[in-house]
């Protein structure tokens, strides 16, 4: 019976060391990552220092609204999204991919979004709905932080 036992407790040391390996695998940091990032874009805080820690001083952001260029850049873009978007967007992220490429990680993302507008934006206070492609290459620096280099989206289709 002690056989039995000493087995199974190798056994469950096993497994809980693959779940803690599996939990924190790149693929799964840059899952997580992906939803708070979205989170964060989806309540459109005034601030954009929760997002700027995240995204390289040598940033490369390409847009449908334009290219933009590190954190400056950044920030014109998003003070653009806060004039056009009120708060409480949506963004279902419907697929991603992950590749590893030395020591980046090149993403692509199938995310659709749902938003209402303000009446004085581009979009004239209309509801949005639209789905986009979006390639993100990123770091994961010790282990555990997210680092975007490069975030390119466009659209795959026209306002649904």
């Amino acid at each position: 019976l002690s056989d039995v036992q000493n087995r199974a407790v190798e056994h469950g040391e096993r497994l809980a060391a693959k779940i803690a390996d599996l939990l924190h695998s790149p693929e799964s940091i840059i899952k997580q990552f992906v939803n708070k990032w979205f989170d964060k874009l989806d309540s459109l805080s005034e601030k954009t220092e929760a997002f700027l820690p995240h995204l390289s001083k040598q940033l490369v952001l390409c847009l449908p609204e334009g290219d933009f260029l590190g954190h400056a850049g950044f920030k014109q873009w998003y003070q653009w999204a806060l004039s056009t978007f009120k708060p409480n967007c949506r963004h279902i992220v419907e697929q991603i991919d992950i590749t590893a490429d030395g020591e980046y990680f090149n993403l692509s993302l199938r995310v659709k979004l749902s938003a209402h507008t303000y009446i004085d934006s581009d979009f004239a206070g209309q509801n949005v709905e639209v789905q986009v492609k979006e390639n993100w290459r990123l770091r994961i620096i010790d282990g555990q932080h997210v680092l975007i280099e490069q975030y390119l989206v466009s659209s795959l289709g026209d306002q649904l």
